[in-house]
């Protein structure tokens, strides 16, 4: 048990690694873009074309390595990914909130092109700042992934959350075999 922990711990240290480079990755891939814009005035003056470093495309390279390396190891572990504020990317979903930035929308899309796949059962809305006027924002935080190894071994697993909490953030309800839901119980 100690060694599959052990492995785990290392996996997520990947994830950390990968997910801390990928702002740089993102913002240099916005700025090639913006080379071959036809609006300059849109140019970030640290990104302009000829003040990159030559380093650039050594990140990259590090990039498509620990890529990689990472989609290798989460279609052989069972993974599960819960994390706080995982962005939204369907304008529905997203009352309220600011318009994603590129480099978390790519950050989603590296996701689904690992494999992980959604939990996440119940309303698309998880939070909201209970003001009941036009400043009420209402946005889903929590959010649960898994690899097919995971939902392998763990079938029937779903993310949810319990509403009978009186705070604005619900308790997160995580049943691994297909028992009673914590959204809809039985009366006492």
């Amino acid at each position: 048990m100690t060694g599959w922990l052990w492995m785990m711990s290392g996996v997520l240290r990947m994830f950390q690694l990968f997910f801390g480079l990928t702002y740089y990755s993102a913002t240099y891939f916005y700025a090639n873009e913006l080379d071959n814009s036809s609006q300059p005035e849109m140019k970030h003056p640290k990104l302009e074309k000829g003040k990159r470093s030559e380093g650039s495309f050594l990140i990259q390279n590090k990039l498509l390595a620990i890529d990689f390396a990472v989609n290798k190891l989460v279609f052989m572990v069972a993974l599960l990914c819960i994390g706080l504020r995982m962005w939204i990317v369907q304008f529905r979903l997203n009352l309220g909130l600011m318009l994603i930035p590129l480099s978390m929308m790519l950050e989603v899309i590296l996701k689904n092109s690992w494999g992980l796949m959604k939990l996440w059962r119940g309303s698309p809305l998880t939070w909201c700042n209970n003001d009941f006027d036009s400043t009420c924002t209402c946005a889903r935080l929590d959010r649960a992934l898994a690899s097919a190894s995971w939902i392998e071994l763990f079938p029937s697993t779903v993310f949810e959350h319990d509403p009978s909490t009186g705070s604005d953030q619900s308790v997160i309800f995580i049943p691994l075999d297909s028992g009673p839901s914590a959204m809809y119980k039985e009366a006492f």
